[in-house]
């Protein structure tokens, strides 16, 4: 280990978290009567492993609590927080079994020193840990491991059912049903470009012996979408000039195969200038596609359930995607495929070699098939901006703006439900919840079921709006004839293999959607646990009410209780598995009907629902939020025994369920153990709900119509004794302010540090993304993150600047842990782009003699014999540039240690903010520190902001210095930068400044653009003589700076009963105006506060 970690690890030393782990160790070896060393680790059962796991990757007790992690980083350039932190989503995810975190806890668990310790952790992760295993098929081991083929085939025949549905291959007149709607023209432009594609200096195929003429390995050369483009090329003397040109790509991230052989994952894209595998996001895919060197996959079920992965992630990105198109060439071997709702279908493989002409029609089928054959949604359409629907109702028609997807399924077979927030357009304020789903033919119409509730007057239940099935081509959009359009799957080549045994070929989906007038959040996220105990309440009057009219529920859980944002209102969604109760009683067939962590003990055992299981749930559901969800943080924990309660068989469960509501002593010692701190204070609540619901402490086998009365009783009992608590806290609460800080990019983050060192500050982080987070709406992680002043001397950004300045200094110079460092800085000015977007931006920055060379060390103006042709003068000095991935937690850190909590939210409306304090109490003073969401945010609605957007590069090369230039000859709104991270955070290539560009995907010409610059303006970049390909690419980045035309707003505002400081739209100098522009917002608040207090006087 190099002396640069061994200083860190010596400077953050493990202490009592290690010793914990090794205790916990202890005494499980002491229970198995084993011996106490890292040899009884694989002896441990399961569930001491399970929980060793966990503790290990524990966010409070674990290794990623340390502060060590965050400094640490492999040989590889990856920070060892990061990784672990892999390691416990991937355990959390079901994708690992705990038994895959063994050589860690075998780490953990052997009396080294930290130095021994940490070398072991490192040496595990550079091995390439964790192995991927198929994802979300939780603990299944790997086909590879079964004994013998009939084990295997049932094993895999599971995992297809349950990520892909059925798959069927080898059906007749695949490509005349697809591709026969195309062009007449197509397969005689095939055969032209055939016959073209072995002639000239450079032919594609060698007509003698039959062969394209392609390398053995297609997957691991450039081979395939050279060949596409010069097909296309050759096909564009025959095509009209208007026809699409799409280009071939790679993914960001690469599915782990379930063979053992190379593959790749390719997509076909709309950018015809994109470089060769040029890497997408997965919503952008048109068609998907996968290379294998090996013909052989072509038949094995593996490598089919691979591809189905792969289409399973592109269409569940696509909120639009109806279905989606691929192609696999495995070797020699070519298949078309479509994926849907019921599961995948195939033509038959062909041989490219032996039948070229097919292949050439299969590129160009592609190449032209538009957006609907392509499995977008036309009836999702866009107009200046915004994406709408149009329905039909009362007669007229009505245009539904899209505002945004609340849920989007992850499953490729099913129901594959989306839910969209929208409103009218011709009445904005009208908030509507759009739910499309495909759901079984024969199943009954959830949209009729809620309209006859909603007419018979039931209260708290979403109501009706307007539902339809979907047409799609003037035709009911259903799987079968629709999307299929009636191809048999009966008639495929595999159709008598047992792989589809239990799968009905003729099961049909029908597209159907579903409109209500409420929108809400679910009941987790109440406020306080007051506010849960009201919104639980009003549910279970919404159940009351639907049960009053005949009908039960069925699906009672966690995600189908409501609160209604504009209000205090709660109500149940979801009535997919509502049933008349007569027709629940009269059916002789027993069901295990709902969501299975909620579901009642006797349903869980086969009994007939009725009303009673559903009030049960609510039970659960209650219970289960005081357990995994912390109102402080607003985040679910997991509690490793409650979890198996989505495994666990039925029968496994109901017996475990049994045990904990059976004798009150262990009930209220497992409350006490298990429930979060937010939610102690619910435990008499809770238990007395208990006593209600299981009279006898057992299930009722008896319908009482009385248990919803006792049940209100209960839970208005408990709200009259939060008002003796009140007057517990009060006093507490009057020596304090109550301050919400909103936003944790830099800006809320400082500010909340620096309101924290007041003592009587009680601060709450509220915010839609934290630190780790990285999203197009969080600007922070994205910044280049250094000081090169933009802002006159004068005007309040320089006066911020000014001010900031000794803050980053000083960590530079004394707090590595903040990940800040000094770099030696040159930037250069041309007078042509004075003009400029680019150089208006940098003007302070680079003219002679500029005010901050008081405040900067070194400062010099290069003499003329140093500058290079074309440069006008040039300014050098020392400055600092910051690690987002470091400084932004070590903030979170800062603010940790002074009693700020933290809290994920999403606020529509700043007045919702007040409510998010952690005290429970209503806060005195919100600060808006949301950036670009000041846009859209209620009660703000800032149309003087706009995203000035930036796209980087982030490369390993290290220049060794930062530089920047006034402009570009490549565009106005161009931009040139280097800037090197610290602690090997890598090196910054920018960049751009695009006002008013909402794009959040890479312009990979761009970026091409971006690279050879900076390369120009230092050649140090890269070793001599070499070009872009002498560049380590870590990632591609955009952020949306948050520009405000009138400058940074950083002011105060008095609403309803609580003020609101602002300090938003720092454009581009974020990092650097942090400080400064803190600590004026901390004097407002300070102001807003005695404003308050004499208020109330």
């Amino acid at each position: 280990m190099d002396q640069r970690r061994q200083e860190i690890i010596h400077h953050n030393p493990t202490g009592k978290i290690r010793d914990m782990h090794y205790r916990f160790f202890e005494g499980a070896c002491k229970r198995q009567n084993l011996a106490c060393n890292a040899d009884s680790v694989d002896k441990l059962e399961d569930r001491e492993i399970y929980a060793l796991a966990y503790l290990l990757l524990d966010e409070f007790r674990g290794l990623i609590s340390l502060p060590v992690v965050s400094q640490l980083y492999t040989n590889g350039g990856d920070v060892v927080s990061g990784e672990l932190s892999k390691v416990k989503a991937l355990l959390q995810k079901g994708t690992i079994g705990p038994r895959e975190v063994i050589p860690f806890i075998k780490a953990a668990v052997t009396r080294k020193s930290d130095i021994g310790f940490w070398s072991e952790v490192l040496n595990i992760l550079e091995e390439g840990f964790p192995s991927p295993s198929i994802q979300q098929t939780p603990w299944i081991p790997s086909a590879d491991n079964f004994s013998n083929s009939a084990q295997y085939k049932k094993y895999l025949n599971t995992v297809i059912e349950e990520e892909i549905g059925s798959l069927h291959l080898g059906l007749p007149n695949f490509y005349g049903t697809f591709f026969g709607v195309m062009s007449a023209d197509l397969a005689a432009v095939s055969k032209l470009v055939f016959e073209s594609c072995s002639t000239g200096n450079s032919p594609l195929y060698n007509k003698q012996q039959c062969v394209w003429l392609c390398p053995k390995d297609i997957v691991g050369s450039s081979w395939f979408p050279t060949t596409v483009k010069r097909l296309l090329n050759l096909a564009h003397e025959f095509w009209p000039d208007d026809a699409p040109l799409r280009s071939i790509a790679r993914p960001i991230k690469q599915l782990e195969g379930l063979i053992n052989e190379q593959k790749l994952d390719v997509g076909m894209i709309d950018d015809s200038k994109a470089e060769d595998y040029f890497k997408y996001p997965w919503s952008r895919v048109l068609i998907l596609g996968q290379l294998r060197n090996n013909a052989d996959s072509d038949g094995n079920p593996r490598a089919w359930l691979d591809f189905g992965r792969y289409a399973k992630e592109v269409i569940s990105a696509h909120d639009g995607r109806r279905f989606v198109h691929g192609f696999t060439l495995f070797g020699n071997l070519m298949r078309f495929w479509m994926f849907d709702r019921i599961g995948g279908i195939a033509s038959s493989s062909f041989d490219i070699h032996a039948n070229g002409v097919r292949f050439v029609y299969t590129i160009l089928a592609m190449h032209l098939m538009d957006d609907q054959q392509l499995g977008l949604d036309p009836t999702i359409q866009t107009a200046d901006g915004k994406r709408f629907i149009q329905i039909q109702r009362n007669r007229k028609t009505e245009r539904l703006i899209l505002d945004k997807v609340i849920t989007r399924s992850h499953h490729l077979s099913g129901r594959g439900t989306t839910c969209w927030k929208a409103h009218l357009e011709s009445k904005p304020k009208v908030l509507l919840v759009i739910k499309d789903s495909w759901m079984l033919e024969h199943a009954r119409d959830e949209g009729q079921l809620l309209r006859e509730v909603t007419k018979r007057g039931v209260t708290n239940v979403a109501r009706y709006y307007h539902h339809e099935i979907v047409h799609v081509s003037g035709k009911k959009d259903d799987v079968q004839k629709n999307v299929r359009k009636r191809l048999d799957g009966t008639k495929a080549e595999d159709y008598s293999s047992s792989w589809h045994s239990r799968i009905d070929p003729w099961e049909n989906r029908v597209h159907r959607r579903i409109i209500t007038r409420d929108f809400g959040k679910p009941i987790h996220e109440a406020s306080t646990p007051k506010r849960l105990l009201v919104a639980l309440e009003n549910c279970i009057k919404g159940h009351e009410s639907l049960w009053k009219v005949g009908f039960i529920h069925r699906d009672i859980s966690i995600d189908n209780l409501m609160i209604s944002e504009s209000s205090s209102r709660a109500f149940l969604i979801d009535l997919e598995l509502a049933i008349e109760e007569k027709l629940c009683e009269a059916s002789e067939e027993q069901s295990q009907t709902g969501t299975r962590p909620f579901m009642a003990i006797s349903a869980l055992s086969g009994a007939k629902h009725n009303f009673m299981h559903d009030v049960e749930s609510f039970f659960w559901v209650l219970f289960l939020i005081c357990i995994h969800y912390d109102g402080y943080r607003g985040d679910f924990r997991r509690v490793a025994e409650f979890d198996s309660w989505n495994t666990q068989s039925p029968t496994e469960l109901a017996v475990a369920k049994l045990g904990i509501i059976s004798m009150e002593e262990e009930f209220l010692d497992l409350t006490k153990k298990n429930f979060t701190p937010r939610y102690q204070c619910l435990i008499p609540c809770v238990n007395k709900l208990r006593r209600v619901v299981f009279p006898g402490d057992a299930p009722s086998m008896t319908k009482r119509p009385e248990i919803y009365d006792e049940i209100y009783q209960v839970l208005q009992s408990a709200r009259e004794d939060f008002k003796e608590l009140v007057w517990q806290f009060i006093l507490l609460a009057m020596a304090s302010n109550n301050i919400v800080v909103l936003g944790a990019g830099v800006i809320g983050l400082t500010t909340a540090m620096l309101l924290s060192q007041d003592p009587e500050n009680q601060i709450t982080v509220a915010a839609k993304h934290m630190p780790g987070d990285y999203d197009i709406e969080y600007t922070s992680p994205w910044a280049g993150a250094n000081y090169l002043p933009v802002g006159q001397e004068d005007s309040k950004v320089g006066q911020w600047e000014k001010a900031t300045w000794p803050h980053l200094q000083e960590l530079a110079q004394n707090c590595p842990e903040a990940g800040i460092h000094f770099q030696e800085t040159t930037v250069y000015n041309r007078k042509k782009d004075q003009e400029s977007t680019t150089g208006k931006w940098f003007a302070e920055l680079i003219k002679p003699n500029p005010w901050y060379n008081k405040v900067v060390p070194d400062y010099r103006e290069l003499p003329q014999n140093e500058l290079k042709e074309g440069i006008d003068n040039a300014n050098s000095f020392t400055s600092v540039c910051i690690n987002t991935a470091l400084y932004l937690p070590w903030l979170v850190g800062q603010c940790r240690k002074n009693g700020v909590e933290f809290k994920r939210a999403i606020v529509g409306h700043i007045s919702e903010a007040a409510d998010l304090h952690h005290s429970g109490s209503r806060a005195d003073v919100v600060v808006n520190c949301t950036g670009l969401s000041s846009r859209s945010l209620g009660g703000v609605m800032d149309t003087t902001l706009l995203p000035a957007r930036g796209q980087i590069v982030l490369v390993r090369n290290d220049p060794g210095a930062m530089v920047g230039i006034s402009g570009t000859d490549d565009g106005d709104d161009e931009a040139t930068y280097i800037m090197t991270r610290a602690v090997g955070g890598g090196t910054i290539l920018g960049g751009s400044y695009q006002k008013n560009n909402w794009d959040p995907n890479p312009d990979p010409n761009l970026a091409m653009r971006i690279m050879k610059r900076c390369i120009e303006l230092c050649p140090s970049l890269v070793g001599e003589g070499q070009g872009i390909e002498g560049l380590s690419v870590i990632r591609h980045g955009v952020g949306l700076r948050p520009l405000r035309e009138d400058g940074p707003r950083i002011d105060k505002q008095k609403f309803e009963d609580f003020w609101v400081v602002h300090n938003y739209g720092h454009a581009g100098y974020g990092y650097q105006t942090s400080y400064g522009s803190a600590t004026e917002a901390v004097g407002l608040v300070k102001q807003a506060l005695q404003q308050g207090k004499r208020a109330k006087l």
